[in-house]
């Protein structure tokens, strides 16, 4: 049966659907239990299922210590980091990050994933990556935040708006409600700040004139050019494209919309190596005000 997991899952593989379900009915034929339960919509664990994942989970982190240790005792710190970010430290700080990293360890290879706030968080919980990068903390006492950098959030818009503004660029929430906009999905840290500060006001967001919700802020600032709407995005972002006279920036009124990012790991991984040393190399970088 096809669904979203198999296919997530064949893709990381890099094999095919049908290998992959292949695979785990030999699994299940070998075990003699059933790991999974189907549905139409859905593949959940059995109880068997949960107990083969934690063991695996166990084997996995054997095996990868292993391999680590054998490879520090041969003087050659090399590894594999698995790294979790929101849209705005993966474009304004990773990439810099990586490249002092990789300068000091050259032999080290990373899978970076974007994706929003919220499901970097899950993804660290569960235990799906090493680190996050991200723009709002969840409270849990699994989770290990540190401070990386301020951000604010600004409004964008296409001149062919003709938003209304005062001679400091900045716009009244009267005038926001005017125009279309264009939003991050649930989830994401621009929208969780956005909200709560509406909410501090007593703004519901059903309140705006809301056009669509995208995923992607590359696609919400072409859409903002075409002058389909505003938005609000990053600083950080706003003064990437500052070049672009078609695009304006604004200050929202009366929105504290400032906001950090942070580095964030599960404390309950058991680190190998690498890991140990990509974690003291942020927190020291920090500690010296480099990320600040």
């Amino acid at each position: 049966m096809k669904t979203k997991a198999s296919q997530k899952a064949s893709e990381m593989l890099y094999v095919s659907q049908p290998t992959v379900s292949n695979h785990i009915s030999n699994l299940e034929k070998e075990l003699d239990t059933v790991l999974f339960i189907r549905t139409k919509r859905n593949v959940t664990l059995t109880k068997s299922g949960n107990i083969l994942y934690e063991h695996a989970k166990n084997i996995i982190l054997a095996y990868r210590t292993m391999t680590s240790e054998l490879k520090s005792y041969n003087q050659n710190t090399e590894g594999h980091l698995n790294i979790y970010a929101s849209s705005v430290p993966r474009k304004f700080l990773l990439p810099k990050l990586l490249k002092d990293f990789s300068a000091k360890y050259p032999n080290v290879s990373y899978s970076l994933v974007n994706d929003d706030s919220q499901t970097v968080l899950d993804g660290l919980m569960i235990g799906e990556t090493d680190f996050g990068f991200v723009g709002i903390k969840v409270d849990s006492p699994k989770l290990s935040y540190h401070q990386l950098m301020e951000d604010e959030l600004v409004l964008v818009a296409s001149e062919e708006l003709s938003v209304r503004h005062d001679k400091d660029m900045n716009i009244s929430l009267d005038d926001i409600v005017k125009y279309p906009i264009i939003m991050r999905e649930e989830g994401s840290g621009t929208r969780s700040i956005l909200e709560n500060e509406l909410n501090r006001l007593g703004i519901d967001v059903s309140e705006l004139n809301l056009f669509a919700v995208i995923e992607d802020p590359s696609t919400i600032l072409q859409m903002v050019e075409c002058g389909l709407g505003c938005s609000v995005i990053s600083k950080f972002e706003a003064d990437s494209i500052v070049e672009n006279n078609k695009i304006k920036k604004y200050k929202l009124k009366d929105l504290n919309l400032k906001r950090h990012f942070y580095f964030v790991y599960n404390t309950d991984m058991q680190y190998v190596p690498i890991n140990k040393i990509f974690k003291s190399f942020i927190l020291n970088m920090m500690k010296n005000s480099i990320l600040a």
